[in-house]
């Protein structure tokens, strides 16, 4: 993953309020102007879910994430928990692209980062069978006898 600078925190839903709205925000940070893009799939992705379908971790954060080396920034959902930590949200494929699923925002469901690893390239059929066995435990996979 690139490493990014966070340079600014909002409300997840002042930012995924304008999304579908409009397709590009003009954002003020210590007095730079920076366009932000809200059109993209991961963003209506987010619209539409907040929410790991796995865990149910809830991204209530965005970041106003510049990527290093990259001049324009971009909004990241981020779960916070109790103690101020941020877990990244990501839009995954229900059917993996690489298994013939369609770039298509049917196709999409919200899910934080440690969610999506382990979900990696399996089917929706295989993530069920994979987890059968398993139980989550505070956002943590544990196994059960």
């Amino acid at each position: 993953m690139p490493k990014r600078l966070t340079i600014a925190m909002y409300p997840a839903e002042d930012i995924l309020s304008s999304v579908g709205e409009k397709t590009e925000m003009e954002i003020k940070v210590d007095g730079k102007v920076y366009l932000v893009k809200l059109g993209s799939l991961r963003l209506r992705t987010f619209k539409e879910n907040d929410t790991c379908v796995c865990c149910g971790r809830v991204g209530t954060v965005m970041g106003l994430d510049l990527p290093i080396g990259s001049p324009r920034p971009h909004f990241n959902l981020y779960h916070k928990d109790k103690k101020g930590k941020r877990t990244l949200m990501t839009k995954d494929h229900i059917i993996p692209k690489s298994r013939g699923g369609k770039n298509h925002i049917s196709n999409m469901q919200t899910m934080c980062c440690d969610c999506n690893l382990k979900k990696a390239d399996k089917t929706p059929e295989e993530y069920a069978e994979y987890f059968k066995k398993r139980k989550m435990l505070n956002n943590t996979i544990v196994y059960v006898e």
